[in-house]
């Protein structure tokens, strides 16, 4: 009996031998073919491989990061989709709603700069200034030098004559382009209203 219990353990060992060769042979090919589907730019499938593949091999790390830059690549692709639309609807009749959410859910669905940009714009144009002065800020706090987000912020600051604020983005916005006359004048106006008050 002891040596039918010692070849049932072996015989289990085995197979649970052969049946780890085969779920990595499976991970390998699935990689092998999501390699094939990025390669001709098919993201969603290069996705859902990978998906399988993680499947076959929990908590793999490289297939976890290939996974999420598929899915921030597709992210991206929707969110210039959204936008194309929010661009088109914030200017139509009766559809300036439409048009803030489609820019709400690009914002949300990508932290690319161009889209986030894009974003805001539609924001602002909608009506929306406070959100879109929300998200320059969050571009001026990932990069304290960036140009659009800076002259985004002062815009919207001035326009809604919140001085100091406004002051803050003209002179980071000055340090940048620090040979704008008119810029600097603009500053100086805006610096005046903040010590009248």
């Amino acid at each position: 009996e002891a040596l039918l219990l010692e070849r049932a353990a072996a015989l289990r060992r085995e197979a649970e031998l052969a049946i780890n060769t085969h779920n990595q042979e499976q991970e390998r090919l699935l990689h092998a073919e999501a390699d094939v589907a990025h390669k001709r730019g098919d993201h969603e499938e290069a996705r859902r491989l990978l998906v399988q593949a993680l499947a076959l091999a929990p908590g793999d790390e490289v297939i976890q990061a290939l996974i999420a830059r598929h899915t921030e690549i597709l992210d991206a692709r929707r969110a210039r989709d959204l936008l194309e639309r929010a661009e088109v609807f914030v200017d139509g009749v009766g559809m300036r709603n439409d048009a803030l959410r489609l820019a709400r859910e690009a914002a949300q669905l990508s932290a690319i700069r161009e889209i986030r940009l894009r974003a805001l714009l539609v924001l602002a144009k909608g009506g929306a200034a406070d959100e879109a002065a929300t998200l320059a800020q969050e571009l001026v706090n990932l990069d304290a030098r960036d140009p659009l987000a800076l002259q985004a912020l002062l815009h919207l600051h001035e326009r809604a004559e919140r001085w100091l604020p406004a002051l803050r983005a003209g002179r980071a916005l000055l340090r940048e382009r620090s040979d704008d006359a008119e810029l600097r004048k603009r500053v100086e106006r805006i610096a005046a209203r903040v010590q009248k008050e």
